[in-house]
């Protein structure tokens, strides 16, 4: 009784074996069947040449940036003045590409009237500086008669500041006033509110050296 029972569990092991090599041969047949690495190396051809190749943003750099620059460039101006109502005097100026140019100016009617003044010597620089037409003139000023002027004109207008209309005329770029708060907070400054400042404080501080001399020369007379 015992032998039977070990030759039936050697019987069982064996058959076992048999058909576990059995099923792993009827696998990789069928596996190779629908699997050819043939058909694979194809598949992945094909999707190679469909592939789109996209642009890397060095190539669209390249292919964009000498036309943005051909066609068109923004200028930027920045333009302040300073007056003394007592003196009738006004120190005028703006900068473009941080070079600063001031000029002063005698019997000024009003604070309004040199903050024109200063605009209208940035409109001379820009008529010689800018010869395309789509190029864009920025004018940064704190002054609100500029920014009118730069939109619109009124009757008045061309009785008081012939000059400005004639120099804005010439220049034949795009031209816009941008207001600018003026004295602004030295702490979180923008780059353009930077930029006027220093302007700001070039003709202010030409202001106050006039009237210096003006109050020494009065004493000494």
């Amino acid at each position: 009784m015992i032998f039977n029972l070990d030759v039936w569990i050697i019987s069982a092991g064996v058959l076992s074996l048999t058909l576990v090599i059995i099923f792993y041969c009827v696998y990789r047949c069928c596996y190779r069947a629908r699997k050819d690495p043939d058909d694979d190396e194809q598949l992945l051809d094909d999707s190679s040449e469909n592939q789109i190749q996209e642009p890397t943003v060095t190539e669209v750099n390249e292919r964009l940036q000498p036309q943005v620059v051909e066609s068109q460039t923004i200028h930027k101006y920045y333009s302040d003045g300073s007056y003394d109502a007592r003196l009738k005097f006004g120190v005028a100026g703006y900068l473009y590409e941080n070079r600063i140019n001031t000029k002063k100016y005698h019997n000024v009617r009003n604070c309004a009237e040199c903050e024109v003044l200063a605009a209208t010597m940035a409109l001379k620089h820009a008529k010689n500086k800018i010869r395309n037409t789509q190029d864009i003139m920025f004018l940064y000023t704190d002054n609100s008669k500029v920014k009118q002027l730069f939109a619109y004109l009124k009757e008045c207008d061309q009785d008081y500041h012939p000059e400005f209309i004639n120099e804005y005329q010439q220049v034949k770029c795009i031209k816009i006033a941008v207001h600018i708060a003026g004295h602004s907070d030295p702490i979180g400054r923008t780059i353009d509110e930077e930029q006027f400042s220093k302007v700001d404080e070039r003709v202010n501080g030409e202001l106050r050296s006039y009237k210096r001399r003006h109050f020494r020369q009065s004493l000494s007379v």
